[in-house]
């Protein structure tokens, strides 16, 4: 058997695959849930499913946060609470998923049925009566805020008028999700 000398020519593509292959073996996985968010220092710390050992990741301008069903979002978007997979690497983000289902999701949530009131398209809130009591909430909307008809049309809130019913799903008096019957029909 013939033993051919190992070329130096080819030690830098040898090193190259090897960089390449390491490189992508670098990149981890997490997944836990959002304990806190700090939107100046561009972080998010998680704890981690299984573990509840607390990790720091840093996300940066090519960092893709997105929900579960592909929409996008911004750091100041994710809550604590949600549930994340983050791919990173060096504790850098490369992609964040984000479940904007939180945790006992039913449980800590609280519904409000009524009457819009007034909207206030600036400061993101909605002025609800509640029926039967006739008692005023102000609700915040934020980006995650699902608007929609009860018969499954997606709104806005600057689509909500005074007048229109409502059925409001909200944590701390931020709407997860609102159905509206809208006055005078859709």
């Amino acid at each position: 058997m013939s033993r051919r000398p190992f070329s130096l020519a080819a030690w830098p593509v040898a090193l190259l695959a090897i960089g390449v292959f390491a490189g992508a073996a670098r990149a981890d996985k997490l997944a836990g849930h959002v304990k806190s968010v700090d939107a100046d220092a561009n972080t998010i710390v998680v704890k981690e499913s299984g573990t509840d050992k607390e990790y720091t990741v840093t996300v940066n301008g090519r960092t893709r946060i997105t929900t579960n069903d592909g929409h996008d979002l911004g750091l100041k978007e994710v809550e604590p609470g949600d549930g994340v997979g983050i791919l990173h690497e060096r504790s850098v983000a490369s992609q964040v998923k984000v479940s904007v289902k939180r945790p006992g999701e039913g449980r800590g949530a609280s519904k409000l049925s009524g009457h819009v009131d007034s909207v206030d398209k600036d400061k993101k809130t909605i002025v609800v009566k509640e029926s039967g009591t006739d008692k005023e909430y102000t609700v915040t909307v934020n980006g995650r805020t699902r608007i929609e008809t009860t018969d499954g049309h997606d709104l806005e809130l600057k689509d909500l008028k005074p007048g229109d019913g409502v059925g409001i799903l909200h944590r701390a008096s931020v709407a997860t999700a609102i159905k509206v019957s809208v006055k005078g029909g859709t």
